[in-house]
């Protein structure tokens, strides 16, 4: 398994990052690996070796697998444990479906009282996404985008259920935007969305935000299809 580090020395990251709990910790240590590529599609995750790793005991371990399998970043399965999760296109065709109803109904109940103060703070997002030297490093702040548009309303079940499913593919999704440059045509639908959204267009914004997700899940999944495609043909 891939080094990562231990909690010792971790400890200023811990801190400047205000995480509270070991779980926290160990979740967030195992996510960014699962993100970045560090731990692939079907690798075992051995709560033993982790725990070492982490200077951690297994329990928090064992409840940080947990919260990544509600994210669905894990699996478990009998006889082998936990594995990092992988996901066929059709599971990203159904993300993206859930995301495009979720999304749309977040953002037509948010624009009416979204702020001026959002609205920019989400153009600034946009612009730094946009001078971000490596778009495979600007998953984060495209989510934080899409929530600051639909931080007019407050539905804290909506935002965690569409930041779980955001996670889900986010490890796709960086190497969509390296390997078939897709991050230009994400900016330019953002930059219109944000014109929509500065003028309060409602169904003009819901229809461009439905089309952006669809497309980009249709994208995806097309790049997913073939990655699996060309691993079964190596073997």
């Amino acid at each position: 398994m891939q080094a990562i580090p231990k909690a010792s020395e971790a400890r200023i990251v811990v801190n400047a990052r205000g995480y509270t709990t070991a779980t926290e910790f160990a979740a967030q240590t195992i996510r960014q690996h699962i993100l970045d590529g560090t731990f692939a599609d079907g690798m075992p995750l051995r709560q033993d070796e982790l725990a070492e790793q982490l200077q951690l005991s297994r329990m928090p371990v064992r409840e940080a697998l947990r919260l990544l399998e509600v994210e669905g970043l894990v699996d478990f399965q009998p006889r082998k444990g936990a594995i990092v999760a992988s996901l066929s296109p059709d599971d990203i065709t159904e993300i993206y479906e859930l995301r495009a109803q979720l999304e749309t109904y977040a953002l037509r109940l948010s624009l009416p009282h979204l702020s001026a103060e959002a609205l920019a703070s989400a153009e600034k997002l946009q612009r730094e996404i946009e001078a971000h030297p490596d778009p495979v490093q600007t998953g984060s702040l495209n989510l934080e985008f899409h929530l600051l548009l639909y931080s007019g309303v407050e539905r804290k079940r909506t935002t965690a259920f569409l930041i779980s499913l955001s996670r889900s593919v986010d490890r796709y999704l960086r190497l969509l935007m390296s390997q078939l440059g897709y991050a230009g045509k994400s900016d330019k639908e953002h930059r219109a969305l944000l014109r929509l959204c500065r003028k309060r267009d409602v169904n003009a914004a819901c229809d461009l935000l439905h089309k952006h997700l669809i497309e980009g899940g249709t994208a995806l999944a097309a790049f997913v299809h073939e990655l699996q495609t060309k691993r079964s043909a190596s073997v």
